[in-house]
């Protein structure tokens, strides 16, 4: 019997063309790029370049760009890299583990945090945010974390009409976005988005586990999680996974190059499966909104059967 893998929202298969790009990076291009030497330093040529590609695609400046092991990782040296004594952040309920579990680490250090609400759908309720304003500015958030796609129901949260709004009553706010699971189902442009922060997961849009990237707009002070040699800027010590980090931009390359064709064949898919289940089933419905939600992430529950 032929598998039929519905879970790429858990992890993409590698891209045969990133496997192929990678593997001279095993074999022929090996070298540590903090070495000096000539094979260093074409290592080194090689995180340079993979870092203007990926800037390309996010509108950013190659140095805004830092590679590390995954989403989870980036989440987290943005939330503790930028904590400060006794401040303030904004997140939502909706926020995947590495969100949570970072501010709960920080809360223990003093920070409070304040909770966005959302609406029935699981999406924030920009109304009801603007209730709470009162307590934003009193609280004076230093930054705020909201995902971009939620990981189980596929809901767009609003993050550009936030983002904007909080820093018109609090300018100086650092706004991070979660777009772990947005990567190759919206555009990811930085600037439209008006984020200053944003993490990507590479195995979750063709690259291998064990590999993310976190974007951090340029004068933004955030500590270092890894002590050590110094390397991405300061950020992240540890040698650099080359092999990896040409892989996750080859696959960015090829999740966003063509991608509104892509986004067209995701889109009626989308549409055809989500037609056939209902024909199909009587006492079905969709966990969050037919609408406001991204192509290819479907949660459905059946009346009766508790899962």
């Amino acid at each position: 019997m032929k598998e039929i893998y519905c879970d790429n929202s858990a992890t993409t298969p590698i891209y045969p063309a990133v496997i192929k790009e990678m593997e001279q990076y095993f074999t022929q291009i090996w070298g540590n790029p903090s070495s000096i030497y000539a094979r260093g330093r074409i290592a080194k040529e090689a995180l340079i370049n993979a870092k203007e590609r990926i800037a390309k695609i996010l509108n950013c400046n190659p140095n805004e760009i830092y590679f590390t092991s995954g989403g989870s990782e980036s989440d987290n040296l943005f939330i503790k890299g930028c904590f400060k004594e006794n401040s303030a952040i904004i997140t939502s309920p909706i926020e995947h583990p590495a969100i949570m579990n970072s501010c709960k680490a920080i809360h223990k250090l003093g920070a409070i945090q304040i909770t966005l609400p959302v609406n029935k759908f699981g999406i924030i309720d920009m109304d009801e945010v603007k209730q709470i304003e009162q307590l934003i500015k009193k609280e004076n958030p230093i930054y705020a974390s909201v995902m971009l796609v939620n990981n189980e129901t596929g809901m767009i949260q609003p993050i550009k009409e936030l983002c904007n709004y909080l820093k018109s009553i609090v300018p100086n706010i650092i706004f991070h976005t979660d777009a772990v699971q947005a990567a190759g189902k919206v555009k990811l442009d930085v600037k439209e988005l008006g984020v200053d922060a944003l993490s990507l997961s590479g195995h979750k849009f063709g690259a291998p586990k064990g590999i993310g990237i976190l974007y951090l707009k340029d004068g933004i002070k955030c500590s270092p999680l890894i002590d050590g040699g110094g390397q991405e800027q300061g950020l992240r010590s540890g040698t650099e996974n080359i092999p990896y980090i040409m892989g996750i931009t080859k696959a960015l390359e090829l999740t966003y190059f063509g991608f509104e064709n892509h986004l067209y064949k995701m889109e009626e898919f989308d549409t055809n499966f989500i037609n056939a289940l209902f024909n199909e089933f009587s006492d079905i419905s969709i966990n969050g909104s037919i609408y406001d939600r991204v192509a290819g992430v479907v949660n459905v529950c059946f009346k009766g059967i508790n899962a």
